[in-house]
């Protein structure tokens, strides 16, 4: 039974890769902006990453613009009102325990994780 304490603990300390599929061209012109951009593909994805996870009020506004532009209506109008519902939740329990924006947000996907139905 200590075996899964054991892998549970080292969780999060593996780097793990992760890959996508676009076009050739647009692989291409995304090489030609990093460069020009003098930025490695590495550092903008784990920039981009962390900028999610975060809540970075630009990935955030980024984001809620994809959601408006490219999913259907009724999708992106859930996912919206969804966002807007959690900032609201935020901001109430930042005032009222003083937490900052990171502690709120682990505690939002601790919640979310265990309770997907809510």
């Amino acid at each position: 039974m200590g075996e899964p304490r054991k892998i549970l603990n080292k969780f999060g300390e593996k780097e793990r890769k992760i890959s996508v599929y676009i076009g050739d061209k647009t692989a291409v012109d995304f090489k030609i902006r990093l460069k020009y951009d003098n930025i490695s593909m590495t550092d903008f994805l784990r920039f981009c990453v962390d900028g999610y996870l975060e809540k970075d009020p630009f990935m955030v506004e980024f984001f809620e613009n994809y959601m408006r532009k490219k999913k259907p209506k009724k999708d992106s109008l859930e996912v919206l009102k969804k966002l807007k519902l959690n900032k609201d939740k935020e901001e109430k329990l930042a005032d009222k325990f003083n937490f900052d924006k990171k502690d709120i947000s682990k505690i939002f996907d601790i919640l979310e994780n265990e309770h997907p139905e809510l």
